[in-house]
């Protein structure tokens, strides 16, 4: 049976509006900014290797699941300037001049508050964007924060979606076990499985008709909600552990496997380059036709 149901906040409770899911292509446009109001006296050069810095920290590409303080991050990237203003500041200022606008959804505060009528504790799990610190992010959802009984970021709890540890640490908090929680979200995470019928029918009865009914959950109809499987976790664990310690022990197997994973890489890449934009056109494509679908069925 749930106890505690956990959001996901970016795509599902609110957005940075006209902000793409990866912000690599405004990395240099916030250096630029940043070089003019601080008089840096960066090159073109220097406002590219920035960027660059930036992006290869950036969760979307890297694909790491342990979070980086933004303090390290920008010390990495103000390595080789001149003028080494305060690490803060910067922070502060390369965040204010991409101009970010906070919209909490309509819905938003109505389902919460449905959600904690209904007797669920209600927490969010959110990967803070990349170098941007809690005290920048949390002003932007100010509206909804009453409504959270927790709210977690990827800062607090160390850990990155897929990475069970914020689920873990929810669970910790809320006292319950990881398969009490139920999580929506709008991005399909290794770390979750989608719920089945036959799952949900382990919910009071009373409680999955008042929530699934509810004119704010209907809203939710493009969401994925997702149930912890603790199985998959252990298996996750063990897999993760035993390459910590196969790269610790300088083991021959784990040098092949980060081979094979570079030349993949690069392969990947080769294909996106020739195949991208057209595979951008179908996927769009498709997507208009799945969300017409939904709706019908909604």
């Amino acid at each position: 049976m749930s106890k505690s149901i956990v959001f996901d906040l970016g795509g599902t409770l609110m957005e940075f509006v006209g902000m793409p899911l990866n912000w690599s292509d405004y990395y240099i446009g916030g250096f630029e900014k940043l070089n003019e109001i601080l008089k840096l006296n960066l090159s073109e050069n220097g406002i590219q290797e920035s960027a660059n810095k930036l992006k290869a920290y950036n969760p979307r590409t890297s694909k790491r699941e342990y979070e980086i303080k933004p303090e390290v991050i920008f010390t990495d990237i103000m390595t080789n300037w001149g003028e080494k203003p305060d690490t803060n500041k910067v922070i502060e200022l390369f965040f204010e001049s991409l101009s970010l606008k906070a919209n909490i959804y309509e819905y938003s505060i109505e389902l919460l508050q449905k959600c904690r009528d209904l007797g669920f504790k209600t927490a969010c799990l959110t990967d803070l964007p990349n170098g941007m610190p809690d005290c920048i992010f949390k002003p932007a959802i100010e509206e909804i924060l009453p409504y959270f009984d927790l709210y977690v970021s990827s800062q607090i709890c160390g850990v990155r979606k897929p990475n069970q540890g914020g689920i873990c640490y929810i669970a910790d908090v809320f006292e319950i076990r990881e398969a009490e929680i139920l999580f929506v979200g709008d991005e399909l995470k290794e770390f979750v499985q989608l719920i089945a019928a036959d799952e949900a029918t382990r919910l009071p009865e009373n409680q999955i008709q008042q929530l699934l009914e509810s004119g704010e959950f209907q809203a939710l109809n493009k969401k994925t909600m997702m149930r912890l499987s603790k199985a998959d976790d252990h298996k996750r664990r063990v897999k993760l552990i035993a390459y910590k310690l196969a790269k610790d022990a300088n083991n021959p197997h784990w040098g092949k496997m980060m081979t094979w994973r570079g030349k993949w890489k690069g392969e990947r890449d080769e294909i996106l380059k020739i195949f991208g934009k057209k595979a951008e056109k179908i996927a769009k494509l498709a997507q208009k036709e799945y969300i017409k679908k939904a709706k019908k069925a909604s």
